[in-house]
């Protein structure tokens, strides 16, 4: 597999600071602790937590916001097609592989190096925060956690550092354009163009990230439409009850993206375009439910 566009200075700092890694083991843990803020994981926790209890029009924002830079994140991967630097330099050691179960050589499994997504979507947090809380707080904290982010990608051999300035530049534009749709345009519209920008892909995409963004998406914006013509819920003013919203809501995801996975197992051929479009079946239909379906619960209980 050939580079696209290497610097030199790229792999040479990337060793200096495999280097380092090895000197003093403790900066190992440290990388990938800071990488955790740029996990879809945090991500979907803290939207999460403002979707269902915080604020919920901050959630519904935020979500937007940091989906659609996910998207085009997956999009531009899939055009350049830029291998991951442990895969083209024997010297670069992989710390932190994104599916450590399957070859480390497998770009469909895991992805491409071009642009970071770990450093667009926490760019894509921070920015669209801060659209929402307005207090310069935001950006004091979040812009330290972005830079170190960016650094523990490339200091763990799964980017260059010109992914990470091109992942954090996505981050901040992508929140920005969609800031401005969003006050301008009716949702409906803006979620029919942005079903538009998610389905292009599926003509030329093959990492298995972008099936299972688009899933998110069309589940979260199909399920956000529906929960307000239904349902409607409220904020909650109780903190406990918006984290157990939240915990219960991730629970069920993960339940029922589980049971669509064991039922189709053996079904579809690995890594086949009916395989992928199953996993984005999957995935929009369990995010659907969390999104649309689950919050009918917040009118009993101790989910009110």
């Amino acid at each position: 597999m050939d580079l696209v566009f290497e610097q030199e200075w790229e792999s040479r700092l990337i060793c200096l600071l495999q280097s380092m890694i090895l000197k003093w083991p403790f900066l190992k843990g440290l990388f990938i602790l800071f990488t955790c803020f740029g996990e879809p994981f945090f991500l979907v926790l803290v939207t999460g937590f403002l979707y269902f209890g915080y604020r919920k029009k901050w959630g519904i924002y935020t979500i937007l916001c940091i989906l659609s830079t996910e998207v085009m994140n997956d999009l531009i991967k899939n055009i350049v097609m830029r291998p991951r630097p442990y895969m083209a330099h024997e010297e670069i050691q992989c710390l932190k592989p994104l599916d450590p179960k399957h070859d480390l050589y497998d770009a469909v499994r895991q992805g491409y190096s071009f642009p970071s997504g770990h450093s667009s979507g926490a760019a894509s947090l921070c920015a669209s925060l801060f659209s929402c809380i307005k207090d310069r707080k935001v950006l004091i904290i979040g812009m330290p956690i972005i830079f170190m982010v960016g650094i523990s990608r490339f200091s763990l051999g799964v980017h260059y550092p010109t992914d990470v300035i091109a992942g954090i530049l996505l981050g901040f534009l992508s929140t920005l354009l969609v800031d401005r749709l969003y006050h301008k345009i009716d949702r409906k519209y803006l979620y029919l163009l942005l079903t538009m920008l998610c389905m292009s892909g599926v003509f030329f995409c093959k990492s298995e990230d972008y099936y299972s963004v688009i899933g998110i998406f069309m589940g979260f914006m199909a399920g956000n439409l529906f929960e307000e013509k239904n349902i409607g819920f409220e904020d909650s003013a109780d903190i406990r009850r918006a984290i157990v919203r939240t915990l219960i809501g991730g629970l069920l995801f993960l339940m029922i993206a589980g049971l669509l996975k064991i039922a189709a197992a053996g079904i579809f051929v690995e890594e086949s375009k009916a395989a992928l479009l199953y996993r984005s079946f999957r995935y929009g239909l369990s995010t659907f439910t969390v999104m649309g379906l689950y919050p009918y619960l917040f009118r009993y209980g101790f989910l009110k």
